[in-house]
C-alpha cells in the first residue's frame, strides 16, 4: 500500500485586534479516514486557537497559542501519536487574537497527514 502525504489547510481571515476570526469548518473526506500526524501554523505572537468537532467536543482544554504550533524552525509540531480522524468528520477552527498589535490577516493552520 503506498501512503502519500495529506494537507488539511485552515485559514483564519482576519482576525481583529483583541477579537475572534469567524469559525472556519473543515469537514474530512467522505471517501477516507485522515490520520493526522503533524500541525505547522504560520504562528503569529499573541494568536490562539481552538480546535472542537461539530459535536463540541475540545481537543485541547483551552486555546492554544498558534507560535507553538509553528515549532522553532517553523516545521510545525510532529505528533508523538498519530491521531485517527473519522470520514466525514466536520471540524471547527476558531482562532483568537490577543496580541495587542493590531489586526492580522496571515494566520494558517495546516493539518498533515495521510487518508487511508
Amino acid at each position: 500500500m503506498n501512503i502519500f502525504p495529506f494537507c488539511y489547510t485552515v485559514n483564519a481571515g482576519t482576525i481583529v485586534d483583541g477579537g475572534t476570526a469567524d469559525p472556519v469548518s473543515v469537514q474530512i473526506s467522505s471517501k477516507q479516514d485522515f490520520v493526522l500526524t503533524a500541525l505547522r501554523a504560520v504562528g503569529n505572537t499573541g494568536i490562539t486557537l481552538n480546535i472542537a468537532d461539530a459535536n463540541g467536543t475540545n481537543f485541547t482544554s483551552k486555546p492554544v497559542q498558534t507560535a507553538l504550533l509553528k515549532g522553532s524552525n517553523g516545521n510545525g509540531l510532529v505528533l508523538l501519536q498519530p491521531v485517527l480522524i473519522p470520514k466525514s468528520t466536520n471540524l471547527i477552527f476558531t482562532f483568537y487574537n490577543n496580541s495587542g498589535t493590531g489586526d492580522v490577516a496571515d494566520e494558517q493552520l495546516q493539518l498533515w497527514g495521510y487518508e487511508q
